[in-house]
C-alpha cells in the first residue's frame, strides 16, 4: 500500500501491473476498491476471501476526481453509498441485481453521517435533522424524525450510533488554530454530548453516562462495544480519530485523536502520527450478495 499525490497520510493499492493506484476504503470488515478512470467498485473481505462487484460510478459527474465517498450495507441486499465531503453530500443506494445506483431525491442535501438501525436508513444532517428512509417502498420513503439540534451547525460533527439496541447521537466540538511557523491548520476536539433517542417520547434525551459501553467514532466507522469485552480499553469513553483531511483549503495534519471521558468530560490524547483505522465486525449476509 503505497501513498499518491504526495499524501503521505493516505494509503491506496497499487498495482505493478498497470501501474495504477486504487482509492481504498472500508465498511463492515470488507475493502473498498475503486478503479478511477472508470469508477467500477469492488468490495473484498480479506478474512472470507469474499467479493462483491458494484455498479460503476461513471453516471455521476458530481463526484470528485478523488472519490471521496462512504460505502454502507443493509440486509435485504441493499447498499447505500454516500460522499460527505464533496459539495452536495448527496445519497444514493443499489440493490443487488439492479443495472445500478439509484440517486436519492431529497431536500437534505448536505448529510455527515447514515447509519442502519432497525431495518431503516438513517442519516443526520450537518444541523442535527435525522431522518429514515424505508427501502420496503419504491421510491423509499422518507421521514423526518427529529428536527434539527439546539446547537445546529455550531457542531461540527453529527454521529449516529448503535449502542446496546440503542440509537445514540453524539455531538463532537472542536477548537480550532492555526501554526504560523508550519502553515498547518490545526484542530482540536474539546467535548462531546451523547443524546439517546426516546421512541415513546420521539425525542433525543440527554446522557451522562455510557454505562458499560465504548464508543469508537469517526467517518464510516463508528461503532460501540462492551467494556468487559475490551478490558485493555478505557471504560465509559469515546475513542475518536481525525476524520477531517481539510480546512478550508490549507494544509493540514493528522493529530486530533484521543480519548473522551463521557463522566468528567476529560480528554486524552493519543498519539500524534499517523491516521488510525479500526476494523468492524464482518457480517456473514454481505457473502449472499456475492
Amino acid at each position: 500500500m503505497l501513498p499518491s499525490n504526495g499524501n503521505i497520510e493516505t494509503r491506496n493499492f497499487f498495482t505493478l501491473s498497470s501501474g495504477k493506484c486504487y482509492c481504498c476504503g472500508s465498511t463492515e470488515g470488507w475493502l473498498i476498491t475503486v478503479e478511477e478512470s472508470t469508477g467500477e467498485i469492488q468490495l473484498f473481505n480479506p478474512v472470507s476471501r469474499g467479493c462483491i462487484l458494484l455498479p460503476s460510478l461513471s453516471t455521476f459527474s458530481y463526484i470528485s476526481s478523488t472519490l471521496q465517498f462512504y460505502l454502507r450495507t443493509l440486509v435485504e441486499h441493499q447498499i447505500i453509498l454516500y460522499w460527505p465531503l464533496c459539495i452536495d453530500k448527496r445519497l444514493a443506494y443499489y440493490k443487488s441485481r439492479a443495472d445500478g445506483w439509484t440517486a436519492m431525491t431529497t431536500g437534505w442535501i448536505w448529510f455527515v453521517d447514515v447509519i442502519f438501525y432497525k431495518d431503516y436508513s438513517m442519516p443526520v444532517s450537518n444541523n442535527g435533522s435525522v431522518l429514515t428512509y424505508d427501502f420496503s417502498s419504491k421510491p423509499p420513503m422518507e421521514t423526518l424524525i427529529s428536527g434539527r439540534q439546539p446547537e445546529g451547525r455550531t457542531c461540527e460533527r453529527y454521529y449516529l450510533v448503535e449502542s446496546l439496541g440503542d440509537l445514540l447521537l453524539v455531538l463532537r466540538h472542536f477548537e480550532w488554530f492555526d501554526n504560523d511557523d508550519t502553515g498547518l491548520h490545526f484542530r482540536s476536539t474539546i467535548r462531546f454530548q451523547v443524546r439517546k433517542w426516546d421512541e415513546s417520547k420521539q425525542k433525543w434525551i440527554g446522557m451522562k453516562s455510557i454505562g458499560d459501553s465504548i464508543l469508537f467514532l469517526g467517518y464510516d466507522c463508528s461503532m460501540s462495544v462492551v467494556a468487559q469485552d475490551f478490558l485493555k480499553c478505557k471504560r465509559k469513553s469515546i475513542y475518536f480519530n481525525c476524520d477531517c483531511c481539510y480546512r478550508l483549503g490549507r494544509p493540514f495534519r493528522y493529530n486530533d485523536i484521543g480519548v473522551f471521558n463521557i463522566e468528567n468530560a476529560s480528554v486524552e490524547p493519543f498519539y500524534d502520527s499517523s491516521f488510525p483505522i479500526w476494523i468492524t465486525p464482518t457480517y456473514p449476509y454481505l457473502l449472499d450478495c456475492i
